[in-house]
Parts: structure tokens; sequence; C-alpha cells
């Protein structure tokens, strides 16, 4: 594609009029015409100006070879960056989705003593039903990306501090029924507390053994 033919394009993807375009470089509208007519071609400030219009760089401007703006590198990395940016942003609202998951679970817990143990089984059952749908839409999104070991590996270390509060609450209490010997109240929280911490040491270091070797 000649000069003038990418220019006619791009004014007509961008929906302008010549008048439009030749008031946005300040040239007259002839000049823009002769352009695209192929029988002129504009100067070095003119063609920068129009680059920064229409976001392709000169080279694809006038380089006949080059018939699209995405075959250009800077392109298709400014293409790229914008991707990986989505991803980074959509990663990180599924983070803070499996802290407001966990935040449910909380408020389960630390209800339960005073309200009775339903309120972890409601409010923690509410947390967890968020926490997977954050991880059902982390395998919709990043399965198979470049980036997913690295971001498998800090979003599933989250996700087992995040989703397994009320679980192993839970896993506690169910165990408790079938210990004769009495024992005291603040124990049975600390039994609560120590299973949550050490379910989740063990499980962060083998999602991390796992990932560091991809």
């Amino acid at each position: 594609m000649t000069f003038s033919e990418k220019l006619l394009e791009l004014r007509k993807k961008q929906g302008m009029s010549q008048e439009e375009l030749a008031e946005k470089l300040e040239v007259s509208r002839q000049a823009v015409s002769r352009w695209e007519q192929g029988s002129a071609m504009p100067d070095v400030i003119n063609l920068a100006r129009i680059s920064k219009l229409f976001g392709v760089t000169a080279d694809y401007l006038i380089n006949d070879e080059i018939t699209s703006d995405r075959e250009v590198p800077i392109v298709k990395k400014t293409e790229s960056d914008m991707k990986k940016q989505g991803r980074e942003i959509g990663f990180r609202i599924l983070i803070c989705l499996e802290f407001f998951g966990m935040f449910w679970q909380i408020i389960g817990y630390a209800t339960s003593p005073f309200y009775g143990r339903g309120m972890l089984w409601m409010f923690g059952g509410f947390g967890v039903m968020i926490g997977l749908i954050g991880i059902f839409a982390f395998e919709i999104i990043y399965r198979g990306l470049p980036e997913t070991p690295q971001y498998r590996r800090t979003f599933y270390t989250t996700v087992t501090w995040c989703i397994t509060l009320a679980p192993m609450a839970i896993a506690v209490e169910l165990a408790s029924h079938f210990v004769v010997v009495p024992y005291p109240y603040l124990l049975y929280r600390f039994g609560e507390v120590a299973a949550y911490l050490l379910f989740n040491l063990i499980a962060t270091a083998i999602i991390r053994s796992m990932y560091n070797k991809k």
C-alpha cells in the first residue's frame, strides 16, 4: 500500500473528512487532497503529526511494503502492553474478590460465639461461594496465557488463605463431636486457628514449589 492509500484508509476509519483532517494537522484541505491522490507527500513535521494522530509509526506510513499497522513492531508492542495491562487489572479484581469472600467468612467466624454456629455456616458458606466464583473466573480468563504460572502461584496462594477459614473452623467443630474428654472453650478456638494456619502454610509451600518449577 502506498502512503496515499494508507492515509485515505486511516482517515475513513476515523470517520474524518478531508476538511477535519486538514484542521487537525493545521494544513489546507487541498494539501490533504494532494497527499491522498499521491501527487504530493507531507514534510517531516506533517508526517510526524499524521503518525501521532492515527497512532501508527512513520515506518508504516512511508514504507509501501508494510500493508498493516499491525506489522509494525512498535504497534504490536503497544497492543501487547494493553492486553497485558488488561489482564493485570482483571487479576487484581479477582484477588479482591477472594478477599471479599474472606471478609464474609470472618464475619461468620467472629459472630458465631454470640449468635450460634449457624452464623459461621451461613456467612462462611456465602464467603466460600464468592471464592469459588473467583476461581471459576480465573480459570476461564487465564488458562493457557503466557503469564499463567506467575498468576497461578500468586492467585492460588491467596485463595488458600482466603477460602479455607470457614471450612477449617467447621471441620474442627465436627471433629470436636468425637472428643469425649471435656476441653476449655479457648482451647477449642485455638485448635481452629492452629488448623487454619498449619493447613495454609503447607498448602502455600506446595503451591509455590509447583509453580516455581514452571
